[in-house]
C-alpha cells in the first residue's frame, strides 16, 4: 500500500515538474519568435511557373571562363553573358519562380489537340517539327528549330486555333532523393 502511494506521489510530482518546464520553455520560445510575417516576393513568370534568365547560359565546364562562372550543374556551368540573349531557344535557362531552381528548355512543346485535328495538320500549319504523336489520344509533341524562339512558337500554336493547350518542356528535376 505504501509502495503504491509512494509511486503515485512520484508520478504526480514528475508530471507537475515536466508541465512547468514545458510551459516555461514555450513562454521563452514565444518571446523570441519574430511575429512579423515574411512574404516572399515572386517575380512574374514568362510562361507557366518559369521566368526566362536572358543573362545566363549553360555551357560545358571545360570551356567556361572561370571569372564568369556563377554555379555548376553536373558537368556544365552556369555563366553570366556579357550581352543578354533575347532569343529563347532550346538550351536557354529558366528559373522556377517558386523554388528558384535553374533548368534548361528542351525545345519541345507538348500540345493538346482539338477534336478532329491531327498532329500533322498542326505541324504543317505552324512549320514546327512533329516529334511524336500518341495514337488514340489528342496529345502530340512538336519541337522548334535550333534558332527559333520557343515562346513565339507557343504563341503561334495557341493563335492557330488547332489546339486547346501548349506547354513548353523544361528539363527540371522536380523530385530529389532524400
Amino acid at each position: 500500500m505504501k509502495l503504491k502511494l509512494l509511486s503515485m506521489t512520484v508520478a504526480a510530482m514528475t508530471l507537475s515538474t515536466q508541465a512547468t518546464a514545458v510551459s516555461k520553455f514555450d513562454a521563452g520560445v514565444a518571446d523570441k519568435v519574430d511575429t512579423q510575417k515574411q512574404v516572399r516576393q515572386l517575380s512574374k513568370a514568362d510562361f507557366g511557373m518559369y521566368k526566362v534568365e536572358k543573362g545566363l547560359a549553360l555551357v560545358p565546364s571545360s570551356i567556361a571562363a572561370a571569372d564568369s562562372v556563377i554555379s555548376s550543374k553536373g558537368e556544365n556551368a552556369v555563366v553570366a553573358l556579357e550581352v543578354p540573349n533575347d532569343l529563347v531557344k532550346p538550351g536557354s535557362l529558366v528559373r522556377n519562380i517558386f523554388t528558384g531552381n535553374l533548368a534548361p528548355i528542351s525545345g519541345n512543346i507538348s500540345i493538346l489537340l482539338k477534336k478532329g485535328v491531327s498532329a500533322n495538320d498542326v505541324a504543317a500549319a505552324t512549320g514546327l517539327k512533329l516529334e511524336s504523336s500518341f495514337s488514340g489520344t489528342d496529345l502530340a509533341v512538336v519541337s522548334v528549330a535550333e534558332n527559333q524562339d520557343v515562346l513565339k512558337a507557343q504563341e503561334l500554336l495557341k493563335a492557330s486555333g488547332l489546339i486547346k493547350e501548349a506547354r513548353i518542356e523544361v528539363l527540371e528535376a522536380r523530385h530529389t532523393a532524400r
